[in-house]
């Protein structure tokens, strides 16, 4: 929360209130201000803590559209990456309004709407996560080793044209003691958002126009929002309280976790997975059980009740805040201030809202069965050439005794990705086979997807084995079938590879191949056929011709 005085929180709060509001566009010598006395219409500023899909990691941007009159169209005419400094203000008994200042906002490329009856432009605004940091990492000037999350940050900052705030964060001063596993392929913003995961964090920019990290778990006390200054508040479920962490790795599937046990005995199982993130596990040694304790510590018994509250408004309030909320039954809320939109329209409005968030659907993985793979990855990162590469491998062994007979049952499944310049290639398989005294069956189905500019393959296979073994004699009988699907510029294609009959769709036409050459096809409401057979009954319109028994053909009324 901005630090304001308490005159500004009872003005805030006030029954009857007066709301100011001021722009300043541009920079330097030639800036201009803007109030709500001279063309300023109206400003809606977005802001919000964290997203619906994710509860840490958010990369945060503030977005806005500023309305104001413009009559010689000046403001229709400026340039996109214009600097716009606005602030909200109340009186609060003083000389002058109380302003409290919100985030720089930067004109949008082609934000420019124009009204030129009402005479009004309305301008697309966005703060520097939104138009900063898309440079790739693989740019950042080369750091020495070890170095600190913290200076690595600010490294990632100075490259990506941001400033952080400086303070400190969880795990801020722990040393990164080789490169971190990033493709170079990640742009700085991307980046920002892995470290602040690692941190249990969430990145925006704040008034001040600096970095910040924002913690999900904040011991701050909550500022109480009177109930009477409320339109509405629909409350949600709780989400929390958070009893289990969870540092995944895929594909390796090697979890590492800690739980509170009476907790999830209590209240049920809540988790939150942090997977892959570059800044816990790195380099060849495997490091997330150096952290994962500090970092449960921080986050365990987090909760928060989900909620939409539409209000006054109170512009010191800032995303990431603990807030206090009432409801009509007198019950108390502590929870989190989040996604607001903030409307100066003359007066002041706010609707907020920290939904409950939905969670990952990675679930942590452990070999506990005999069944289950035991599986390893080595992670070479190559920075110059910017490519990750693994290479995995399983050991799977099982056996059932069933009735005194030794069967043996094996099912494989294997999934592939192969990407080059040249094509992307796609393979799923499974195999399956049973095995007894007498015989043995093996039955193997595949896909297989190729992709490259001109064209998309699209293969299925069926391939089954069977051998009879009675006494001396072995017989094998096999049996393969493959349907195709090709995608190619000119259209679709569709056959099996034993079979001489083809069906190809284009933009004008639907075309059957026989044994290499067209036989017919579908154009223009039209089918088209080389040579036609009819044994029984050719109509046309209301007339037939009909094969009588005698051998002879006739033309019948049909209507």
């Amino acid at each position: 929360m901005q630090t304001v005085t308490e005159a500004f929180h009872a003005a805030a709060a006030a029954a009857v209130r007066t709301v100011y509001c001021r722009v300043t566009i541009g920079e330097g010598d030639t800036a201009q201000t803007v109030t709500d006395g001279d063309n300023l219409v109206s400003l809606t500023m977005d802001r919000r803590a964290f997203t619906d899909a994710a509860l840490i990691g958010n990369i945060l941007p503030a977005t806005a559209t500023l309305t104001l009159l413009d009559r010689e169209g000046v403001y229709s005419a400026l340039p996109a990456g214009t600097r716009f400094a606005a602030a909200v203000g109340l009186d609060a008994g003083g000389e002058a309004p109380e302003y409290v200042p919100l985030p720089p906002l930067y004109l949008d490329e082609g934000g420019i709407t124009a009204d030129t009856v009402k005479k009004t432009v309305a301008l697309k605004l966005s703060d520097r996560l939104a138009t900063a940091g898309a440079e790739k990492i693989i740019g950042l000037p080369e750091q020495t080793y070890p170095e600190t999350r913290m200076a690595y940050l600010l490294a990632v900052c100075d490259f990506a044209g941001l400033e952080y705030a400086g303070e400190s964060f969880l795990g801020s001063d722990l040393p990164i003691p080789e490169p971190p596993n990033l493709s170079g392929a990640e742009t700085a913003l991307s980046v920002i958002g892995r470290l602040a995961e690692s941190a249990l964090c969430n990145a925006v920019i704040r008034a001040n126009g600096k970095l910040h990290f924002l913690p999900l778990a904040t011991t701050a006390e909550g500022f109480a929002i009177p109930p009477d200054q409320y339109k509405s508040l629909k409350t949600q479920e709780t989400y929390g309280p958070v009893n289990r962490l969870v540092l995944a790795r895929r594909p390796q599937n090697d979890d590492v976790a800690r739980e509170d046990a009476e907790s999830i005995a209590a209240d049920g199982l809540c988790e939150l997975i942090i997977a892959d993130n570059p800044f816990l596990d790195y380099g060849t040694e495997d490091h997330r059980g150096d952290y994962i304790d500090a970092l449960f510590a921080a986050v365990q018994g987090f909760a928060y009740p989900g909620y939409t509250l539409e209000w006054k408004g109170d512009p010191s309030l800032e995303p990431g805040d603990r807030v206090v909320l009432t409801d009509l039954s007198d019950r108390v809320y502590t929870t989190l201030y989040g996604g607001e939109s903030l409307q100066y329209t003359g007066g002041l409005s706010s609707t907020a809202s920290t939904p409950y968030p939905k969670l990952s659907t990675q679930m942590a993985q452990g070999a506990t069965t005999v069944k289950e793979a035991v599986s390893r990855a080595e992670i070479a990162v190559n920075k110059v050439e910017g490519q990750i590469t693994a290479v995995a491998e399983s050991v799977e062994d099982t056996q059932d005794y069933v009735n005194g007979v030794v069967e043996q049952v094996r099912e494989e499944n294997s999934a592939s990705l192969q990407i080059s310049k040249d094509e992307i290639l796609d393979t799923v398989s499974q195999i399956y086979t049973t095995q007894d005294e007498t015989k043995a069956l093996r039955e193997e189905v595949s896909s297989q997807i190729q992709q490259t500019a001109n064209e998309v393959d699209i293969r299925f296979n069926q391939a089954q084995e069977s051998t009879q073994q009675v006494a001396d004699d072995l017989e094998t009988e096999i049996t393969e079938r493959e349907t195709y699907i090709r995608f190619t510029p000119d259209g679709m294609e569709l056959g099996k590879s034993d079979s001489s009959l083809v069906a190809k769709l284009s933009n004008d036409k639907l075309a059957f191949v026989d044994g290499g050459k067209e036989v017919s096809y579908f154009s223009n409401s039209k089918q088209y056929i080389t040579q036609a057979e009819i044994t029984e009954t050719l109509q046309l319109g209301k007339y037939a011709f009909v094969l009588r028994a005698n051998g002879n053909l006739s033309l019948v009324w049909k209507g």
